[in-house]
């Protein structure tokens, strides 16, 4: 498994922007040459609405600025989370704990999360909040329960690792911090959600993950 690239906390701007295509260009009254006498009138030709298309999901793929091409690749973040996943499970089994269940609310609460992260890596939320109000809008239950957040970034070129490669690094990142490899193996935790987004800037490859964590 390769070594990640060290976590860096900073600010990132964020912008979803849709695609508009091109509008139809309407000849003008009087533009077109006259009909000839004997051709029946031609009606006018009433302008065509182009349709918006509907702006790419976070989840599903690269956010690319302006001034960038298309990423080569599109990687799949609901499966780096599952290999990501994967991983902390062993990890916990080499301490001899169980294995982490996936829990709904709290996969929710990770994917809005590391999408807040692309926003303000921070464990305070852009809103200026703490990260535990996401348990609140998840509905999720956690009071008097062990309750925990774990986030990591890897900045990497598109197209080069695969999705194995990157919950990989990414795992390593994690593993190299006392505190988010405590996470990981804390006895008290039985629930966890997992949430990767990514971004594109110039040129480079941004992949941010949120884990949250819970008792029952």
């Amino acid at each position: 498994m390769k070594m990640g690239i060290p976590v860096i906390i900073f600010a990132l701007c964020l912008s979803l922007t849709a695609c508009i295509p091109g509008g139809v260009d309407i000849p003008q009254p009087g533009s077109l040459p006259a009909a000839p006498p004997s051709a029946p009138p031609q009606p006018e030709t009433a302008p065509q609405e182009t349709p918006e298309e509907p702006p790419v999901p976070l989840e599903a793929t690269l956010i690319v600025q302006a001034d960038t091409k298309p990423a080569a690749a599109i990687w799949d973040t609901q499966l780096i989370a599952q290999k990501l996943l994967a991983h902390i499970n062993e990890a916990r089994g080499k301490e001899g704990l169980d294995e982490l269940i996936v829990n709904d609310s709290l996969v929710w609460a990770a994917r809005t999360r590391s999408r807040e992260l692309l926003v303000s890596f921070s464990h305070m939320r852009p809103n200026g909040k703490a990260y535990h109000t996401i348990f609140d809008e998840a509905g999720f239950d956690y009071a008097d329960k062990w309750h925990g957040e774990n986030t990591c970034i890897l900045h990497t070129k598109p197209g080069s690792s695969t999705e194995d490669e990157i919950a990989g690094m990414l795992f390593d990142d994690l593993s190299a911090s006392v505190g988010n490899s405590k996470n990981m193996t804390r006895s008290q935790y039985e629930l966890v959600g997992i949430g990767v987004s990514m971004d594109l800037r110039d040129g480079i490859a941004i992949i941010v993950s949120s884990q949250i964590f819970a008792g029952e």
